[in-house]
């Protein structure tokens, strides 16, 4: 066999390999560190609400709403914070978030919200990302 053929199945062989490579890993990617849409969520955690995204949540500012922080209006939800003020999300905002629709912890029936305090000493609350129960968004 020629010297040229030789070379030319060695070179096809590692592009082979290297796209299979590449293939592999960028599944292994987005099965472990994003939902449908690609937004990241929390693989390292066991708890069922590890679905959150990581541009809105970290694993200590979203939780379940209590009953009665969140209720819907015509304008969108009116979210009560820790301090007692609150806040309208309206229908369009974007601090609504889509549920994962593969993920069945998303689906509980309860409204998830992402909450941070203010820096530079204040103690107001903030509300990053409002997820919506079950086919109320």
């Amino acid at each position: 066999m020629p010297r040229y053929v030789m070379d030319a199945l060695l070179l096809l062989g590692i592009g082979i390999a290297m796209l299979l490579l590449l293939a592999t890993c960028s599944q292994a990617g987005v099965a472990k560190d994003s939902g449908p849409d690609g937004v990241m969520t929390h693989p390292k955690t066991t708890s069922p609400y590890h679905w959150w995204s990581y541009a809105c949540c970290n694993e200590k500012d979203c939780r379940p709403a209590k009953e009665g922080e969140v209720e819907e209006t015509k304008e969108g939800y009116k979210v009560t914070l820790p301090d007692g003020t609150f806040t309208i999300v309206h229908w369009k905002d974007t601090r609504l978030k889509r549920k994962p629709v593969d993920n069945p912890y998303a689906y509980d029936g309860l409204h998830h919200i992402c909450l941070f305090k203010s820096a530079y000493g204040e103690s107001l609350w903030h509300l990053r990302c409002l997820y919506p129960a079950l086919g109320a968004y």
